[in-house]
């Protein structure tokens, strides 16, 4: 057991140095690392629990193989957890297909730490989002107070909302040519008939092409007034596009309204005649956009 903590020990040795060398956050010393070793000795270490998940307990089950290397991998995380100073908290059915699928424990050990590193990271940005979030709640309520004892306040929710000076000329102008040539231009339809059976690869080259030519045409001088046509609210590839790459793409919660939205149909109003009512030669100016 001496011996193998001693080969171990070493390759973790050797895994972090690579880390450094990919520019991750340098891991501490070997001075601070005894410290910590030996804190760990005086009772202040935790251990985490390596668990299987549900599905690779099922496939544990009838494969003694497979049982044996996930002992193996439990053990080797083990000795890893007291050692290092980036641990994982927990293991997902992707993390331990990627673990049975290595040979090497010096990958593990490199899989052990990018675990570990992906979910520090993500705890800081979770923790940086909730003080941002918190920060800006705070200014709301008092812009509110300000508001409420008649108090001039600027920015929401008071009197005049704020935006960028070099682009609120330029919105405001844009927005107003919208409004102008909507009953003089064709319309542009976007069909969505076809994306609740869409494949994924299809669908996400669909999803780019849908948003670059609406906010393109959103963005043009000679701007057409678009609509979406045969929406599938149920669908969850209509409701990505729509609510992730359509409406909210560069608008906040305060702004919302004034934006000028697409329109959206359940049907296809603009190619029959009962459900538009508009007359045969308006709807020849449709200018009509499918699969």
């Amino acid at each position: 057991m001496k011996l193998i903590t001693k080969l171990f020990r070493r390759s973790i040795t050797i895994s972090l140095n690579q880390q450094k060398k990919l520019h991750y956050p340098a891991v501490p010393d070997l001075k601070q690392l005894r410290e910590k070793e030996e804190q760990k000795i005086d009772g202040e270490f935790v251990s985490v629990e390596c668990k299987p998940t549900e599905l690779l307990k099922q496939l544990m089950k009838d494969d003694q193989t497979l049982q044996s290397r996930v002992e193996r991998i439990q053990k080797e995380f083990k000795i890893y957890e007291y050692f290092s100073s980036c641990v994982p908290t927990s293991f997902r059915d992707k993390h331990w297909l990627y673990l049975l699928k290595t040979n090497d424990i010096h990958e593990r050990v490199r899989y052990f730490y990018f675990m570990g590193l992906t979910e520090q990271r993500e705890a800081n940005d979770k923790q940086k989002e909730e003080a941002k979030r918190a920060a800006k709640s705070e200014k709301f309520m008092e812009n509110l107070e300000k508001f409420e004892r008649g108090e001039m306040v600027y920015g929401a929710p008071g009197y005049t909302f704020l935006f960028y000076k070099r682009s609120i000329t330029e919105f405001y102008f844009w927005n107003a040519m919208q409004l102008a040539m909507q009953e003089q231009m064709p319309r542009l339809l976007f069909d969505c008939q076809f994306l609740p059976n869409m494949q994924t690869k299809e669908y996400g080259r669909v999803l780019r092409s849908a948003g670059h030519a609406f906010f393109t045409n959103l963005e043009s001088r000679m701007a057409l007034p678009a609509s979406f046509i045969n929406v599938n609210e149920s669908d969850p590839n209509t409701k990505n596009l729509i609510s992730k790459h359509i409406v909210p793409s560069g608008t906040s919660d305060y702004h919302k309204h004034q934006k000028i939205n697409p329109d959206f149909y359940r049907n296809d109003p603009f190619h029959d005649s009962k459900s538009a009512g508009r007359s045969s030669d308006e709807r020849d100016q449709v200018i009509y956009l499918s699969k």
